[in-house]
């Protein structure tokens, strides 16, 4: 299969993203290699000519950047180049992790056949696929993981915690 007009590209086909946003958080990411920042505060991807500030938290560029360091360590690619290969897998590896992570909380807390039904659902429920969804790197997976500790929370707060006040 050749892509574009063949050549070197054909060999390595262009990446294509899911969402607009994937290519933000990859030039973030980028940006704050090639920079040395720790976290990106002004854009020029956008609002053009004025650019815009930006107040996104840094968490999901650093996830990028690990992944991209991971991708560089097997490829031999640069960390740059390896950000943008790295974010394709990423967020169904962080699906994957909280996968496990919810079988064995579960698991411990209401044992097998509990943990098996709520991963099986959170594996196929449309929402969550969308949001940790294969070739769409963005907080959102993330997101969702932090409504998903809320309602675990909700649902059986620890013991240490029932009755306190901010307060206490």
């Amino acid at each position: 299969m050749q892509w574009g007009g063949g050549g070197l590209e054909g060999r390595n086909p262009p990446t294509a993203l899911m969402d607009n946003d994937c290519y933000y958080w990859i030039r973030y990411a980028q940006e704050m290699v090639e920079t040395g920042k720790l976290r990106v505060r002004f854009t020029w991807l956008d609002n053009t000519p004025e650019g815009r500030e930006v107040h996104w938290s840094s968490l999901y560029s650093w996830l990028l950047i690990g992944a991209g360091a991971i991708h560089s360590l097997f490829s031999g690619e640069g960390l740059v180049k390896g950000i943008e290969d790295g974010a394709v897998w990423v967020n169904s590896a962080l699906h994957a992790l909280v996968l496990a992570g919810v079988a064995a909380s579960v698991t411990f807390r209401a044992g097998g056949l509990a943990a098996c039904v709520l991963v099986f659902f959170l594996a196929y429920f449309p929402g969550l696929s969308w949001a940790f969804g294969y070739g769409r790197p963005g907080h959102h997976g993330l997101q969702a993981l932090g409504l998903l500790e809320g309602l675990g929370e909700l649902a059986d707060p620890s013991e240490d915690t029932v009755g306190q006040t901010m307060a206490d």
